[in-house]
């Protein structure tokens, strides 16, 4: 992606409200590369906990939020995620941010395979972590394996 993309990209995140609160270098840039990696739309709102990209012989993508039930379903459906996530007692997947999911007392996860405009196949699986009622830790993760 040409860096004037991702900076639009960016922009984009920051104007619809989205806010970061990590250490990366640049996490609302990742968050956007991700972001059209992935096929995923963040939701309006959205505070970014952690990103994190690496590459080596395919390319994985790790993003953590934290929002509303609302923004979950907004994520879900504009993202096209149409499977609805089902309760997983334990997941294999391991946090780069907020509380770890072993704490959970409810935990739903969703994945699927997403065609990006070019081709490529994209392995996306979203774990929800409820901690209560209006509070949501979402867990992104994309590789194009």
């Amino acid at each position: 992606m040409a860096r004037s993309a991702v900076t639009i990209l960016t922009a984009g995140a920051l104007a619809l409200g989205l806010t970061t609160a990590c250490g990366d270098s640049d996490p609302a840039e990742i968050a956007a590369e991700a972001s059209e990696f992935g096929g995923i739309v963040l939701p309006e709102g959205a505070t970014v906990l952690g990103t994190r990209k690496d590459e080596d012989r395919t390319t994985l993508y790790r993003l953590t939020l934290s929002t509303d039930p609302e923004g979950v379903r907004h994520l879900l459906s504009a993202s096209t995620i149409t499977a609805p996530p089902e309760r997983a007692f334990e997941v294999g997947e391991t946090t780069i941010a907020g509380p770890p999911l072993e704490t959970s007392p409810m935990l739903l996860r969703v994945a699927d395979d997403y065609q990006r405009p070019d081709g490529k196949s994209i392995a996306r699986i979203v774990i929800v972590d409820e901690r209560d009622p209006g509070l949501r830790y979402v867990h992104i993760q994309l590789s194009d394996t």
